[in-house]
């Protein structure tokens, strides 16, 4: 299985690399791979629901089969979440340039813009600490990448942007968030960093939604919403799916 590692030393991210090779070479697994062990209804169903929305809204050519059918629209499906990958990961791109330039100037009409606008509305006179930064947590063994980590109101902050599809114009982030943001709080306080606040901010990236590229933040400090999420669960959780995750995947482990 290919997956991502860190080098526990140099920091460095290995990305597509199976398990085996990361073994011999005394890398560390990422975040991901711990909060993918973890059940997501949420995002589960959304994947269902886009795979239905791809069935009815194709054509089905003459004499093709359910399940060939099934088979193109699951095809469809995939393309559309690797394109909205990309779309992603360069909107992440562009937002690290912009927060890691001199002069700090974008345009508010483009998503990247758009996001560190309400950035700075919400967080003004906030004093960036790190941008897109891979910070490694030695006592669990595993690293993470770290979008935005700054101070506001003397308090530290962590900041994940998240690219998706706004569900009725709003921004929905799923608990898998949280506990990402609690492995990345435990990798800071690896480093003697105390993190105090955590949020998530959804940056809408559907064309044909009239709320396009609008950003929306939440905190994670409270309850958010129905979901009454506590991120604290995640300082307890994430340790304990590292120490499963090393022993099923014979990687070094100390209990």
């Amino acid at each position: 299985m290919i997956m991502h590692f860190y080098h526990p030393k140099t920091k460095v991210l290995f990305a597509d690399i199976d398990k085996q090779t990361a073994r011999e070479n005394g890398l560390y697994k990422s975040i991901s791979a711990l909060t993918h062990m973890l059940e997501n209804p949420a995002l589960s169903e959304y994947a269902l629901n886009q795979l239905a929305m791809s069935c009815l809204t194709m054509s089905r050519n003459e004499g093709e089969s359910d399940a060939d059918l099934i088979k193109r629209a699951k095809e469809e499906s995939r393309i559309e979440r690797d394109e909205a990958a990309a779309l992603g990961t360069e909107i992440h791109n562009k937002i690290e340039k912009l927060l890691t330039c001199e002069s700090l100037v974008f345009d508010t009409r483009s998503p990247e813009g758009n996001a560190l606008s309400m950035f700075m509305t919400l967080f003004q006179d906030a004093q960036i600490l790190a941008v897109e930064e891979n910070i490694i947590c030695h006592t669990h063994r595993f690293g993470c990448k770290v979008d935005l980590l700054f101070e506001h109101n003397g308090k530290i902050c962590l900041l994940d942007w998240k690219t998706n599809k706004f569900r009725n114009n709003k921004y929905q982030p799923y608990e898998s968030n949280a506990w990402q943001l609690a492995g990345q709080s435990l990798a800071c306080a690896d480093n003697g960093i105390k993190v105090d606040e955590w949020y998530n901010a959804g940056i809408n990236v559907d064309p044909k939604s009239e709320t396009y590229g609008e950003c929306q933040i939440v905190s994670w400090r409270k309850k958010n919403g129905e979901k009454k999420v506590d991120i604290s669960r995640g300082f307890e959780i994430i340790p304990l799916l590292s120490k499963i995750w090393d022993i099923q995947n014979n990687f070094e482990v100390t209990i």
